[in-house]
C-alpha cells in the first residue's frame, strides 16, 4: 500500500474547525491533498520538545507520539525534534495543515498539524509499529488480539476503518484500516483531533 494514496485519503472535516468526533465517520480514506490550506504556528501544547532519538533506536508509534515527536506538541516544538522533513506538496486549511512527513519514512508518512491542537495526528510508514506490535501489513486477526476494542465504523466484520482507544493515553486513538485481511492505514491521532474524518 502506498500511504500517500491510501493514509493521505482520509476525508477533511469540510467545516474545519467544528466539534471532534468521537467516533470515525464514515469516509473514505483519499481526500486530504485537496482540501487543507493555512499553515499551523502554534498550538497549545505544554510538552517539551526533546532531541532526536540516537541512531539505532527503533521508534515505536505511541503511545504518547513517535519517539521525541509528541502529540500536541506546537510547530516550532516539532521541528526541534529532527524527525520530520517537508513534503514536497504543502496541504493545509485554515484548521490544519499536512505540510510535514517522518524523515525516517521511505514513502511519505505526513504528521498532522492543528492550529489549535498543535500535532493531531501522525501516520505509521512501513516497519513502524505500536508498542503492541500492530504496523501496516499486520493480520486482522493480530489487531483483534491486541485491540480487542477495535470496530469498523465503514463496513461490518474485521474490515474497514475504525478507532481504538490507545493503551496508556486515554488522548489519543489508533486510527486503523484493515483491508484483504490487513492493516493498511494507521495513524496515531489525538481524539479530539480536527484535521479529518
Amino acid at each position: 500500500m502506498t500511504v500517500l494514496g491510501a493514509v493521505l485519503g482520509m476525508a477533511l472535516l469540510s467545516g474545519f474547525g467544528t466539534a471532534a468526533r468521537p467516533e470515525p465517520a464514515a469516509a473514505s480514506t483519499a481526500a486530504v491533498s485537496s482540501a487543507v490550506t493555512s499553515a499551523a504556528d502554534s498550538g497549545t501544547s505544554t510538552v517539551t520538545a526533546a532531541s532526536a532519538p540516537k541512531k539505532g533506536k527503533k521508534l515505536v508509534l505511541g503511545p504518547n507520539g513517535l519517539g521525541a515527536l509528541k502529540l500536541g506538541m506546537t510547530r516550532r516544538q516539532a521541528e526541534k525534534t529532527k524527525l520530520l522533513t517537508k513534503r514536497p506538496v504543502e496541504v493545509r486549511n485554515k484548521v490544519c495543515n499536512a505540510d510535514y512527513r517522518i524523515k525516517a519514512a521511505k514513502t511519505d508518512a505526513p504528521v498532522f498539524l492543528s492550529k489549535k491542537l498543535g500535532i493531531a495526528s501522525i501516520t505509521a510508514y512501513p516497519g513502524l509499529a505500536t508498542p503492541q506490535g500492530i504496523k501496516l501489513g499486520s493480520s486482522a486477526k493480530a489487531v483483534k488480539k491486541a485491540y480487542p476494542g477495535w470496530r469498523s465504523a465503514t463496513d461490518t466484520g474485521m474490515k474497514g476503518r475504525g478507532l481504538v482507544k490507545v493503551p496508556g493515553n486515554r488522548k489519543a486513538y489508533y486510527n486503523i484500516t484493515i483491508s484483504g485481511g490487513k492493516v493498511t492505514d494507521l495513524q496515531l491521532e489525538l481524539r479530539n483531533q480536527n484535521c479529518y474524518e
